[in-house]
């Protein structure tokens, strides 16, 4: 809302106006002379500090040389594809196999912001060293050449374009196409810098939240907000329920982004593998200030235990349990995607000149589960033929029998739609689940279905007394 300030326009008030604005002025005036006379004497009276050296804002770290190849030849020999090796020593023969180069220290990226509005992001390359000489030689790729930038020993520039700037310190060389002023400030070891992520992953990248000066963020925060709100108007003939979706979206993205930059610390991502336990992990860690209300969702965001606990298991392909909190803002956007799937359907039916009442019972069942603020899901890959998969999982829901009669019913309503393909309501029971099977139209068998699942695929889905359960497979 807009509040609007009316100021008197008559000419008998334009004097008192002009009183009013010279006032104040001269008011400013006054307090800025003071400020500075006070901020020069406080300058006479302490000693200069030094500025504190710049701190990077994000950071791309890999553990070594050697622990990435390692991964590539675990992964070559798992997915029976030698030729991958072949290919990656291929491309390090053209940069003469990082001769120079340390393989078994971390070895990355760090970023800074440059000076400027808006502050533009620039990388400062890192690589371990074991000779420098030898170094330069691995980098004079395509007959570019180095020289010596200065009186000192340390700085080289190139001669050619993409006239990259370099400094050795610590053992690293540090590399930079923009931002060279960054070179004479005091870097960070990055071994100490990286070390939680060269302990724990592979490789990962982490964006430092905390070290991005707020006047910075609250900036891009306003084009975020101003951008955000133009994307977010109902464009021309765009249907009602896909404008819900798309705006809770939009709404959702920006209120967690804003949540994110104001109140977030850290973003960190990270891959680990090991050949030994067979295993590779794939982590995100959102880190939080201390104290802050996106602190407290995070720790309550674990929830409760899954219902589906019994079904992890690390022999299937892939297993995916959650049990998580679902915070206002995260109701209120799955509140949209619900009322919008049921505004869609609704009008189908409606034209076909079908009665709507069956949605009643499935958008109760889920609209509670949402307000009931817990999601329970379970997602899982098995395969009971070598090179055949099938899909299956569950939702756990609130009034999963309400859910169940009213799907039955829907079911039974559209079976007879020859545009929708088979469907066998009350297909078959197990342990109390009544399931119901839906197969598509035999218009054949695409490749990808037939690579996933060796066939047609179709569907099974029922419900319990708490759970929604669904498999998909031949």
């Amino acid at each position: 809302m807009k509040h609007a300030i009316e100021l008197p326009c008559s000419p008998s008030s334009h004097a008192d106006w002009w009183h009013v604005l010279r006032t104040f002025w001269l008011t400013i005036i006054v307090l800025m002379v003071r400020g500075l006379a006070g901020t020069s004497q406080a300058q006479d009276d302490a000693e200069p500090e030094e500025p504190p050296a710049p701190v990077p804002f994000a950071v791309i770290n890999a553990a070594s040389v050697d622990r990435l190849l390692e991964d590539a030849q675990y992964v070559a020999e798992v997915s029976e594809r030698p030729d991958l090796i072949d290919w990656l020593n291929e491309g390090l023969s053209v940069i003469s196999d990082l001769d120079g180069v340390d393989r078994t220290r971390p070895f990355g990226a760090l970023f800074y912001l440059d000076s400027g509005l808006p502050p533009i992001p620039f990388p400062v390359m890192y690589v371990p060293v074991t000779d420098e000489r030898r170094l330069l030689d691995t980098l004079s790729i395509r007959d570019t050449k180095w020289k010596k930038s200065g009186t000192a020993d340390s700085r080289y520039e190139m001669i050619d374009a993409p006239h990259m700037k370099l400094r050795f310190a610590d053992g690293y060389a540090f590399l930079v196409r923009r931002g060279e002023w960054v070179l004479d400030e005091d870097l960070p070891d990055p071994v100490t810098f990286c070390e939680h992520l060269t302990n724990r992953y592979d490789i990962a990248a982490s964006l430092r939240l905390g070290a991005i000066p707020e006047g910075i963020r609250q900036v891009f925060l306003g084009f975020l907000r101003s951008s955000t709100q133009t994307e977010l108007q109902q464009r021309d003939d765009e249907p009602p329920a896909a404008y819900r979706i798309r705006r809770a979206n939009g709404t959702g993205m920006l209120e967690f982004l804003e949540q994110l930059l104001t109140e977030g610390d850290e973003i960190r991502i990270g891959w680990d593998a090991s050949r030994e336990q067979r295993t590779g992990v794939f982590e995100i860690v959102l880190n939080a200030q201390p104290d802050s209300d996106y602190a407290k969702h995070l720790k309550n965001f674990a929830g409760t235990q899954t219902m589906f606990h019994s079904l992890a298991s690390d022999q299937q392909p892939l297993t995916i349990v959650g049990s998580w909190k679902l915070d206002d803002r995260e109701q209120k956007t799955y509140q949209e995607y619900v009322l919008a799937a049921r505004e869609t359907i609704e009008q189908q039916l409606t034209e076909q000149e079908q009665p709507t009442e069956s949605l009643t019972g499935m958008y109760d069942s889920v609209t509670a589960t949402i307000e009931n603020g817990q999601i329970d899901v379970c997602l899982q890959f098995v395969a009971p033929e070598p090179e055949k998969f099938v899909i299956r999982g569950g939702v756990k829901l609130t009034g999963a029998r309400t859910f169940g009669a009213s799907l039955s019913q829907f079911l039974t309503q559209i079976q007879s739609n020859p545009d929708i393909g088979q469907i066998d309501v009350n297909y078959a029971e197990h342990q109390g689940i009544t399931i119901h099977r839906l197969g598509k139209q035999d218009e054949g068998t695409d490749e990808g279905e037939q690579r996933l699942f060796g066939g047609l695929p179709s569907l099974l889905v029922g419900t319990g007394s708490q759970a929604l359960w669904f498999a998909i497979g031949t």
